[in-house]
Formats: structure tokens, sequence, C-alpha cells
């Protein structure tokens, strides 16, 4: 039962990195094989999709997709699905809807989608909306153990060195990070801009690591967005990058194991 369930995320895992692929070969003629073993080789994602059943690159998937899309309308279709799917692409919402002319329409079109879907599958299932609030205010300021720099408070909290109370404070800062993806989306359009494929990819990024910056918890699978925004920067337009990207992918693998406990978790009834 469990090897089926998780069938979709390993053959989305797949189709992303097919795409990723495709995507750097409409572009550079001479790394799109490198995209493609690192992304169907890398432990992290094997772990992750395979063993775990982490579908953030179902979400990935329609990211990379809208990136492929020559149009605006496409690249917000893309975006909206990607976040229906799950929460997280909102953060690429303004980037990909806003690179046209046509920015209005793009932005009904990308926060429409998921909204329109989403409250579809609250009817056909019964489920209330009040619960379905209650799930999304704490997907928003979800915080704990993670990935993220505030998981050294979360730390000393168990060493005893910052009580409950102390740590309580942290509680209005879950919503920094939607400020500063907010700030780092306006910094990505005056840097960069949205109109060309180079200057969306570094935008994303920009996006992506402000986020898994100031959000109180980073799990592991949130990493998928960054590396695969990452692999595709270092593939087309900055290979110099690579060091950087591997060493990242390194010490992310190695919290992982340590975290899951030594993946022993993966294995226990």
């Amino acid at each position: 039962f469990y090897f089926l369930l998780k069938q979709p995320m390993i053959i989305g895992d797949v189709l992303l990195a097919f795409t990723m692929y495709r995507y750097v070969k409409m572009r550079n003629m001479d790394r799109e094989s490198w995209i493609l073993r690192f992304w169907l080789l890398s432990p992290l994602n094997i772990i992750l999709s395979g063993i775990w059943g982490m579908f953030d690159s179902l979400c990935m998937l329609f990211v990379v997709l809208a990136l492929s899309s020559r149009n605006q309308t496409g690249r917000a279709v893309g975006s909206g699905l990607a976040t229906f799917i799950k929460s997280i692409p909102i953060i690429y919402a303004l980037p990909l809807a806003l690179s046209g002319t046509k920015r209005l329409r793009g932005m009904i079109i990308a926060v429409g989608i998921p909204v329109f879907l989403s409250l579809a599958v609250l009817i056909l299932t019964g489920w209330s909306l009040r619960e379905a609030y209650a799930t999304l205010s704490s997907t928003v300021t979800k915080g704990g153990e993670s990935l993220s720099a505030a998981d050294i408070l979360f730390y000393l909290n168990r060493l005893g060195l910052v009580n409950d109370a102390q740590l309580g404070v942290m509680k209005p800062l879950a919503y920094a990070w939607i400020a500063a993806v907010l700030a780092a989306t306006f910094v990505a359009f005056r840097k960069f801009g949205f109109r060309d494929d180079k200057s969306l990819v570094q935008s994303l990024l920009l996006c992506t690591l402000v986020f898994m910056i100031f959000r109180l918890q980073v799990n592991e699978q949130y990493t998928i967005y960054f590396f695969a925004l990452a692999a595709i920067d270092v593939s087309i337009w900055n290979p110099g990058r690579r060091k950087i990207l591997l060493a990242s992918l390194v010490v992310v693998i190695c919290y992982l194991v340590v975290n899951i406990p030594l993946l022993l978790r993966f294995v226990s009834p």
C-alpha cells in the first residue's frame, strides 16, 4: 500500500528531472545531461520522494513548467497549479504572474486557481471553512526544530538556556517571512526584472532563500525548491556555483540523516 501511495511522488520527481533537462537543453546544449544526473541520482531526492513520500517535487514540476512557458498566462497557470498542490509556491506567484504586460490578469489567474480549486475540494469533501482556515493559519505561522535559523533558539530551549516563556516571544516573528518575501520580490524586480529567463530564475532563487531564512520552520523537503532552481542556474548561467550547490546538498543530507535520526525512522513500524 505504501509503495503504491508513493508512486505519484516518484513519478513527479522523475518528470521534474526531465522538465529541467528540457529547460536547460533549450538554452544550453552542453550541460543538460548534468542536471538530469544531478536530480535523478541525488540521495536527497530519493529519500524525500521515494522513501519519505514528500510531494514537493510535484509542486516544483509546475513551477518549472511555468518557467518554460513563453507567455504570461502559461506562467500564471503553472504558478496557480503549483500553489494548489502545496501552499509554499505562493512565494513565486508575483514574479511569475507579473512577468508580462497584463499583470492584473496574471495575478487573478495565479491566485484564483488555487483559491477556486481549494474551495471546490472543500465543497466536494464536506470540509468546513473553519477547519480549512485553522489549517492554513497553522501552515503560515508554524515553527519548530528545522533547517531555519530559528532552530538555534529551539536547541537552546532543549538545553534549558532559553525557557518556554522566552521562546513564546518568537510567535509574532512567525509572520516575518511574509513581509520578507514581499520585500525580496520588490528587490528582485528592481535588480533583475521578471521579463527574461535568467531574471525570473534569479528572482525565484532570491525569494526562496529569503523565505528559508525568515520562516520559523523550514523542513528538509523545502530545499527541493532551492535545489531545483539552483541546479537550473548552475547549468545555464553560473557554472562556477556548482561546488557551492553540491556542498549545500551534502549539508542538507547530513542534517536529514541526523534529524530522522540515522534514517531509522523510515524503517520503523
